[in-house]
């Protein structure tokens, strides 16, 4: 039995023979899962996304990392316990996370979905794609990088099914442990001009805008666990504040149409109208981003070695994160080093 360890000590000679081992497996009738792009497989439900734009001696762009439930956000300047110490060194961090309505049944942390229900088809450095099927309705959600300060999920209903869905976009800005940046607080606030919420902190820091291309049923600040708390209360907040590193956590609610692309976006920029400005470009994008980021998923893919034939499925998922790993962490040359 081969460690993971035992298995790296042998990468070379295992990459020179898996071309070979590839041709046999179709050859004797194996069909090869990346002719239809990247490979197809459930998938653990979290992880990264490259943010390609953060280098931390010349561009500290933050770290997009998956969070609890179905979302996404940046750490910034980088993750948990990376670099250097985040208890000294973090400024914030802010997610856009994903809960649903179907009929009866709230669907908020991993646990609220039965076997079955939730799996991850796509994951890659570039693109994180959940499939849900829950009470005959299905769904995916799409999330993706979309220029450097923006973070864009496409939700897609493919089902025929009557029953309602709503989506609540969940947002959740904290500052992080520093003292010297933005120590005092967050505000927030909705836009009812430009259709968004909108977070900041007290100090000169990072304004977030989150919004949609459809027009919300509800817009809602919360506390506690959920935004399913307040999410049936009738109440419509405008405006709240949280003081010195308690997190501000606000949310948008939207019916999910069947045949529909619902686009939500959360962009960050120095002040309000940058912010605001940065989310309006990106959701213009979404469609582009999504199709551009699949095309390049599926090229490298349609070449790269893959595991084939018998091998115990958790090896071969095993096998794709370690080649996204290392498109994330591998950069394209830019010019020439001095």
């Amino acid at each position: 039995m081969l460690t993971r360890r035992d298995f790296g000590l042998r990468s070379l000679g295992t990459a020179l023979l898996l071309p070979f081992l590839r041709r046999f497996s179709q050859a004797a009738g194996q069909p090869s899962d990346s002719q239809n792009g990247f490979p197809a497989a459930d998938y653990t439900p979290y992880g990264y996304l490259d943010n390609p734009y953060h280098s931390w001696a010349l561009n500290r762009s933050g770290v997009l990392r998956s969070c609890r439930g179905i979302g996404f956000g940046w750490h910034y300047p980088v993750g948990p316990g990376g670099y250097f110490d985040e208890k000294k060194n973090g400024i914030y961090s802010t997610f856009l996370r994903l809960g649903f309505q179907i009929g009866d049944r709230r669907l908020w942390e991993m646990e609220d979905f039965h076997a079955g229900e939730l799996r991850c088809v796509h994951h890659s450095t570039r693109l994180m794609q959940h499939e849900v099927r829950v009470a005959g309705t299905q769904f995916t959600c799409t999330f993706a990088q979309v220029g450097e300060h923006a973070l864009a999920v496409r939700i897609e209903r493919t089902d025929a099914n009557a029953i309602p869905i709503v989506v609540l976009a969940a947002h959740r800005y904290e500052l992080g442990n520093s003292e010297w940046w933005g120590g005092d607080g967050v505000v927030g606030e909705w836009r009812a001009t430009d259709n968004c919420l909108v977070t900041r902190s007290f100090a000169a820091g990072t304004v977030f805008a989150i919004g949609s291309n459809a027009i919300p049923q509800k817009q809602m600040f919360y506390s506690g666990e959920g935004p399913f708390s307040v999410a049936d209360t009738g109440e419509k907040a405008s405006q709240t504040i949280r003081y010195a590193h308690d997190p501000l956590q606000g949310a948008l609610a939207f019916s999910l149409a069947r045949g529909h692309a619902l686009d939500i976006c959360i962009a960050r920029g120095a002040n309000r109208n940058e912010a605001v400005k940065e989310m309006r470009r990106a959701l213009s994008r979404v469609s582009d981003e999504i199709d551009a980021k699949k095309k390049s998923d599926s090229a490298f893919w349609n070449s790269a070695p893959q595991l084939e034939g018998d091998w115990p499925q958790h090896w071969k998922n095993g096998w794709v994160y370690d080649f996204e790993t290392l498109r994330m962490i591998v950069r394209r040359p830019i010019g020439v080093y001095r």
